[in-house]
């Protein structure tokens, strides 16, 4: 056997660089459609934070306070 890998065709080597951008490109544009994702489920979610503030702001009142046991 030999040590070297094997040769492909210019077709074949074309295909396969070919289908290597397709995959590039496949893998981008799932990585900015999961990122607008997550955009847009932080604004979501800031947005409904916001609602559940009170009025002047002081977000000490919005969560509650856990006593301590003994």
């Amino acid at each position: 056997m030999s040590d070297q890998p094997p040769h492909l065709t210019p077709a074949a080597e074309a295909a396969r660089q070919k289908r290597l951008a397709d995959e590039a490109e496949a893998l981008r544009a799932n990585l900015r459609r999961r990122k607008a994702q997550a955009r847009a489920r932080t604004a979501m979610e800031t947005s409904s934070d916001r609602q559940d503030l009170p009025e002047s702001g002081d977000a000490s009142c919005a969560s509650p306070t856990i006593p301590e046991t003994p």
